[in-house]
């Protein structure tokens, strides 16, 4: 009796021994790699968690103080990490199989790491955009390209590329498409769209093929899920000359050092790999290139307004190391407002956007799409806060839109997006031409039923129909039509749904059809001379 008790008590005393140099760790917070090992502060994508439940009388007797606690020591005692590590090391090793990052980092077949995202859009796993919704895009650009110019500001789309597009030989088995599907080809139709609206667009997927082919290297590191600054050089420069091109002022020319092979990682080279936590992290070979301006071209010129997403930093990296902008305006998935070379980070209130300061005194503003993101929650937000922010002092005014009385409820909004809800079965809506008349017009925008699957059909005003398609609950479908010149001042469309609106609910007490969204209209009239600008090719 006496041994069990005195082992138990040895056990007790050795987990409790490393309890006061934690919390006396915790206290003081020191620096180096050592201190970081120690408080647990190397693996990436992993936030621990405060303790932030306060000691009362209610909490200690409830037991809550005691569970926070629990949990805090739980997560930072000392050697937690290696123990992480060495774990994930032996089931990378044997399965190559991570669950970090909830499991969204996949091995190739040749060792390249993808991420789940890009794979689940080549494989056709998430909804693609079909051609409809890709109308509606290419539409929306172009409205946002002729709002932009009319106050002499420069509105460039580029694409940039995505891992699994550049290397599909390298893609698991399971995360082909099928044959029926084949491989995204969003980027060759927007592009096919872009080019015939003559709207400017830097197609960086066919400017890195083509770094990728002089480089002796990948344009991907094989640990990482973004491209390189070197091979993102050629696209940088391409943006560049179509900024310079429409705002006709001459802006920094790069260069580019001839590419240096080292076993270093730089920025985002290794973040997948580092994502893994393993106790040997992976390592590849990295290209690396001192990048310049070239002779006599201008240093820090030209102010630079860009939403995209990660894609971009490797265009800044390029842009600050040859010193490119005067200034830098970087909205990240358009919630976060960066700015360079004077580095600040702030949220980005949406529906307070600064238009007229951030966008309508740019020297030009880049739009950065990847092709494995043609939809997303940051694009919505951006069309939305453009249309906003613009129709306050409308240079170009829309053409006008009325709804039939009693076919549809008044306009509704989150403060971003606009929407009206259907009444009927039929529901008319009136489009005036505003002079316009000898034009085509062009109409786009996404319906949704929230509780009824329905056929719903789109008639023009001789009856003839336009569009058809089956309203699935919660799922959006997109329409972009193109009305023929006409002599009258106004069209009409009717929307003729083959179900009754749904009765009314708890939530809401009005019968609902379908919601009408993002409705856009345009004329079909042909950019101007100076808009029509021509997709800037070559390379450093």
């Amino acid at each position: 009796m006496r041994r069990q008790t005195f082992l138990i008590g040895l056990i007790a005393l050795l987990l409790a021994a490393p309890l006061p140099a934690l919390f006396l760790l915790e206290a003081t917070q020191p620096k180096g790699a050592w201190a970081d090992w120690l408080l647990n502060r190397t693996l990436v994508g992993v936030t621990l968690p405060s303790q932030n439940t306060p000691f009362t009388a209610r909490t200690w007797f409830d037991g809550s103080f005691q569970l926070s606690v629990t949990k805090w020591v739980g997560e930072r005692f000392c050697g937690r990490e290696l123990c992480i590590r060495l774990y994930n090391q032996v089931l990378w090793s044997l399965c190559r199989k991570s669950y970090m990052a909830a499991e969204s980092v996949v091995t190739g077949t040749d060792g390249r790491l993808f991420e789940m995202n890009y794979l689940a859009h080549y494989a056709g796993l998430d909804l693609r955009p079909n051609r409809h919704e890709l109308d509606l895009l290419a539409l929306r650009l172009r409205l946002l390209h002729r709002q932009l110019a009319a106050r002499g500001v420069p509105f460039v789309v580029v694409i940039t590329p995505s891992k699994a597009a550049f290397y599909p030989d390298s893609i698991p088995t399971r995360y082909q498409p099928p044959a029926t599907l084949g491989r995204p080809l969003e980027h060759e139709r927007l592009h096919e769209r872009l080019s015939r609206d003559g709207i400017p667009m830097v197609d960086g997927v066919a400017l890195t093929h083509l770094a990728e082919s002089r480089l002796p290297l990948p344009a991907f590191p094989a640990t990482g899920t973004h491209w390189t600054p070197v091979a993102a050089g050629d696209t940088a420069e391409a943006i560049l000359r179509a900024c310079e091109l429409a705002s006709h002022q001459s802006l920094a020319r790069l260069s580019l050092s001839p590419p240096q092979v080292t076993n270093e990682p730089n920025g985002f080279d290794d973040d997948l790999s580092r994502l893994l936590n393993l106790a040997v992290p992976l390592r590849d070979r990295y290209l690396h290139a001192s990048i310049g301006r070239a002779e006599g071209s201008p240093r820090r010129k030209g102010q630079l307004t860009i939403v995209g997403g990660s894609f971009v930093y490797q265009l800044l990296s390029v842009w600050e190391q040859a010193e490119a902008w005067e200034q830098i305006r970087f909205f990240y998935y358009f919630g976060q407002r960066e700015t360079y070379p004077t580095v600040t980070s702030t949220n980005v209130d949406r529906r307070r956007v600064d238009w007229e300061g951030d966008f309508c005194h740019a020297d030009a503003v880049v739009l950065e799409i990847n092709e494995a993101a043609f939809t997303g929650e940051h694009l919505e937000a951006f069309f939305a806060s453009a249309q906003a922010g613009l129709a306050k002092d409308p240079i170009i005014p829309p053409p006008g839109v009325t709804f039939a009385p009693g076919a549809w409820y008044r306009e509704e909004s989150d403060g971003l997006r606009r929407w009206r809800w259907s009444a009927l079965r039929t529901s008319d809506l009136t489009i005036e031409r505003n002079g316009s008349a000898a034009a085509p017009l062009l109409v786009a925008g996404r319906i949704i039923s929230y509780s009824l699957r329905q056929t719903l059909r789109l008639l023009a005003s001789d009856g003839s129909e336009l569009w058809r398609t089956q309203l699935e609950p919660g799922r959006y479908s997109a329409f972009c039509l193109r009305l023929p010149a006409s002599s009258a001042p106004t069209s009409t469309l009717r929307f003729v749904s083959d179900a009754e609106p749904a009765p009314p609910g708890k939530k809401d007490t009005r019968p609902l059809g379908f919601a009408l969204f993002d409705l856009v209209a345009e004329p079909d009239i042909p950019c101007s001379a100076d808009t029509a600008l021509p997709s800037p090719t070559g390379g450093l």
